[in-house]
């Protein structure tokens, strides 16, 4: 807004694909990056480019409720079929330890000790980082 007036849309009508946006984080360029209801990822340049990022050949049904970007400048994505690592690219889910896995998840949070607290469907799971972005292991 400026001066409390609407000064740009992103919607359907002007290049998203999807009206349904769920989550968005700002990267250290400008970049705002929109997880969205069955469109995929969506990044907004700091210039209003837009850059859409499927997890999937039909994303219908993929709801991304949370993104997050560390301070190692890697994103994370919470869907609600799974948490992957986004490369800039290419999504990779992260596998996690059999009987720990939930069925959707929703929020993701970091705190200073190093865990990654994530919220699903069987409640809040506690994930410890280790040395590789994508390996995770449930203490």
């Amino acid at each position: 807004m400026k001066d409390e007036k609407v000064v740009k849309v992103y919607d359907k009508k002007h290049g998203m694909p999807s009206n349904y946006i769920l989550s968005l984080e700002e990267d250290d360029q400008g970049n705002i990056f929109a997880g969205t209801h069955s469109g995929g990822l969506v990044k907004i340049s700091s210039d209003g480019a837009l850059e859409t990022f499927h997890m999937k050949d039909d994303d219908s049904g993929i709801l991304i409720f949370n993104l997050h970007i560390d301070q190692d400048k890697a994103i994370w994505i919470v869907a609600i079929h799974g948490l992957f690592y986004f490369d800039g690219k290419n999504f990779t889910k992260i596998q996690l330890d059999e009987g720990q896995r939930g069925e959707n998840y929703f929020d993701w949070i970091e705190d200073t000790k190093g865990n990654v607290w994530v919220t699903s469907n069987i409640g809040v799971l506690r994930l410890v980082r280790k040395t590789s972005r994508l390996l995770f292991k449930e203490r």
